[in-house]
């Protein structure tokens, strides 16, 4: 399928969202909301009484986590290995962040089965939910210390996730609309 390499995000100020330029948007303001968006969609699924809204539901939900797992995959930790080891000591947490980009992966999205994707769903979200709870106690503590660019960093995340987002609407993920 295509690659980021295929995709031409032009950068100009008409075209990319201003939180580009906004020089004080930093990485893990994103992450956090990017984070906090995932929970909502969870919370909208798990609250939802219609048959329908959950099939709506459920595309978003793999597509959000797929674009999340992915921009922290190739951008954030690379950024935060590279940093920590230089100070020898990178955390264990990355490891433990593979399980999650192992469940995505294995999803077969084409399934027609709604009770399969509900229980993907009901997996994802309590595994996702301890993921991030770990993350802000392991990792994100220990970035103050570090010497890292969080606007450039955050504009390198939001750039990718909006190429990952374009991606993930022209692929067909899911038998639901």
């Amino acid at each position: 399928m295509f690659g980021s390499k295929h995709l031409f995000v032009p950068e100009t100020q008409n075209s990319i969202p201003s939180q580009l330029f906004n020089e004080h948007y930093d990485a893990l303001e994103i992450l956090s909301d990017s984070q906090q968006e995932i929970l909502d969609l969870f919370r909208f699924f798990k609250n939802s009484t219609s048959v329908r809204d959950r099939k709506i539901l459920i595309p978003k939900i793999y597509n959000a986590l797929t674009v999340y797992a992915r921009i922290e995959h190739e951008i954030f930790y690379p950024t935060l290995r590279r940093a920590l080891q230089q100070k020898d000591s990178l955390p264990e947490l990355q490891l433990s962040f593979d399980p999650l980009f192992d469940l995505i992966t294995h999803i077969d999205f084409k399934n027609p089965d709604l009770a399969l994707h509900e229980q993907n769903i009901a997996d994802l979200e309590k595994y996702f939910s301890l993921y991030i709870e770990a993350q802000k106690n392991e990792v994100f503590v220990k970035l103050d210390d570090l010497e890292l660019d969080f606007a450039s960093l955050g504009k390198r995340i939001i750039r990718r996730k909006m190429e990952l987002s374009l991606l993930k609407s022209l692929e067909v993920n899911c038998p639901y609309p």
